[in-house]
């Protein structure tokens, strides 16, 4: 299992705008999903190893911000957030 959460100073909505997360083959549902309201990344489980880029959005009333973000899997069940 693998969770964190991305913190934005007044963000109100997270989005995966491009890039891909991690995920697996065998249980689609477990692949790296982010709460849209909260920003918590999480998932039971990962079997693809890899390096996976993706840019996140966050949003507030002002307006939006990207941020690039990388994440390598290094076994099944293990992540290394950079």
């Amino acid at each position: 299992a693998y969770s964190t959460t991305l913190v934005a100073t007044g963000a109100t909505s997270f989005s995966v705008i491009s890039g891909s997360t991690p995920m697996t083959m065998d249980a689609p549902d477990c692949t790296l999903q982010i709460n849209s309201g909260t920003g918590e990344m999480a998932t039971t489980q990962l079997t693809f190893q890899g390096t996976y880029n993706f840019t996140v959005r966050a949003t507030n009333a002002s307006g939006s911000s990207d941020r690039a973000f990388s994440i390598t899997v290094t076994g099944a069940g293990g992540m290394m957030p950079m």
